[in-house]
């Protein structure tokens, strides 16, 4: 493992927006972006967990407008989350990049059901352990089922990729006095109600004391620069300072 490595086992968040930027598609040159930092990661010697969202196929939101219950949109919405995770497998062993993919719902014959043991044991090896499904359940947001995952894998660190440098009191797109902050604790971003994650995953985040680092997945080397521990973005921890 490189000398330079602060993080020796990560989960990474990725939105569908990694995917594809036009929905109900995937990008080709996004998807060999992803790729390319990934095994970058690899290369390191990290070991690495992604779990995915599937906002790129499916968003339950939008599915009021034609009265589909919140229930139920959620399930497509985790179904969504699956077939990204069987697309960033497909692609990454395309690439010659070893991974494997599991899902908090099962599909017998297609994509495996998650177990920790074995999901911590793919690790170990490093291969790169894919997550979808969310937690399994409705109502829970990826965010969520992010942090959970964290926890039962012992990840060092949560990587939330975003479109924006650092985590901002207010939208930096339409404020131009927006603050950044570099690092804020818990209970401050919850306070303060910044738009980080929701708050179920920021108080699941505290409870179990993972810290969550939120940089822009879409500078190159970005992610690499996070796990060696440069300053690219904002890190959320127990207690600031």
């Amino acid at each position: 493992m490189s000398n330079k490595v602060k993080y020796k086992r990560v989960l990474l968040k990725l939105t569908g927006e990694a995917f594809s930027s036009s929905q109900n598609t995937f990008d080709r040159d996004r998807l060999m972006f992803l790729a390319g930092e990934i095994q970058e990661v690899v290369k390191m010697g990290v070991e690495l967990a992604v779990l995915v969202g599937g906002g790129n196929l499916i968003r339950g939101a939008s599915l009021k407008e034609v009265s589909i219950s919140r229930i139920i949109a959620d399930h497509m919405g985790m179904l969504g989350t699956l077939i990204n995770a069987l697309a960033l497998k497909g692609f990454l062993e395309a690439q010659g990049i070893a991974s494997s993919a599991m899902g908090s719902v099962c599909v017998p014959g297609i994509l495996e059901q998650y177990n920790q043991s074995s999901a911590k044991k793919r690790l170990e090896k490093k291969e790169v352990v894919i997550l979808g499904g969310g937690t399994g359940n409705p109502i829970f947001t990826t965010d969520t089922a992010a942090v959970l995952r964290g926890k039962e894998l012992d990840v060092d660190v949560i990587f939330k990729a975003t479109k924006v440098d650092y985590v901002y009191d207010k939208d930096p797109n339409i404020y131009q006095d927006a603050i950044a902050y570099k690092r804020i604790s818990f209970g401050e971003a919850i306070q303060k109600r910044l738009k980080v994650m929701d708050l179920t995953a920021l108080t699941l985040a505290m409870e179990c004391r993972i810290p969550i680092y939120v940089f822009n997945f879409s500078r190159p080397k970005n992610l690499i620069k996070a796990i060696e521990g440069a300053d690219v973005g904002t890190l959320l921890l127990e207690e600031e300072g």
